[in-house]
C-alpha cells in the first residue's frame, strides 16, 4: 500500500478501498463469475497497482500483465480505437474538470460509468461497463487514485455508442446508500 505523502483523508479512503477490493480475492473461484474485476490506478505512479485475477475470466488476459506502469498501456491498447478516442478527448477531460470544481467530500460521492468495447484474447470485442470513483488530492483536487470495476454487458448492449453517466451517492439516515443523478 503505497500512499506516502497523502493526506490523512486520502490515506483513510485508500485503505478502505484497498481492503474492500482485496476481500474478494479470498473468495471461492465461483466468485469470478459473479463479482466483476476490480482495479486501482495510482495517478502519482501512473500505474495500475491492483487488478483482480478475475479479469482473466472476462477478457482472457492474466491480471499480471496489467500491473505497473506498462499495464495501463496494455489495457488502453485493448480498448476499441474509436471508443478510446472519444473517451480520451471528450469524456475523461470533463470528468477531471468536474472533480476540480468539487470539494474532497463531494468528489468522493461521484460514480462515473462508461461503456467501452474491449478486445479479448480471442480477438473479438466485448462491451464493458466501467464504473469508477476517484480519491482526489485535497490540495490540487487532481485524482490521486481511481478505483472501479469492469463488467461484461455485451448481452444487453448491442449498439456501438458510448454511454456515460455520473451519479452521486449520498448516505441516507438509516445508513443505506441513496442515489441521485448529477
Amino acid at each position: 500500500r503505497r500512499n506516502k505523502g497523502k493526506s490523512s483523508s486520502e490515506q483513510h479512503a485508500f485503505t478502505e478501498m484497498h481492503d474492500w477490493i482485496h476481500f474478494f480475492d479470498k473468495r471461492p473461484p465461483s466468485f469470478c463469475h459473479v463479482i466483476p474485476p476490480a482495479f486501482i490506478f495510482d495517478y502519482e505512479r501512473s500505474a495500475i497497482t491492483y487488478i483482480s485475477p478475475s479479469i482473466a475470466h472476462l477478457i482472457g488476459y492474466e491480471n499480471k500483465i496489467f500491473l505497473g506502469t506498462n499495464g495501463i498501456i496494455k489495457f488502453v491498447d485493448l480498448i476499441h480505437p474509436n471508443d478510446f478516442k472519444i473517451y480520451n478527448e471528450q469524456i475523461f477531460p470533463k470528468e477531471i474538470h468536474l472533480l476540480n470544481t468539487l470539494s474532497y467530500d463531494k468528489a468522493s460521492e461521484l460514480i462515473f460509468s462508461t461503456t467501452l468495447r474491449v478486445n479479448q484474447v480471442s480477438g473479438t470485442y466485448k462491451t464493458m461497463l466501467m464504473k469508477k470513483g476517484f480519491i482526489i488530492n485535497e490540495k490540487s483536487k487532481m485524482p490521486a487514485y481511481e478505483f472501479g470495476i469492469l463488467q461484461d454487458i455485451s448481452a444487453i448492449k448491442k449498439e456501438l455508442s458510448i454511454t456515460h453517466t455520473i451519479e452521486r451517492f449520498v448516505e441516507a439516515k438509516d445508513c443505506e446508500i441513496g442515489r441521485a443523478h448529477v
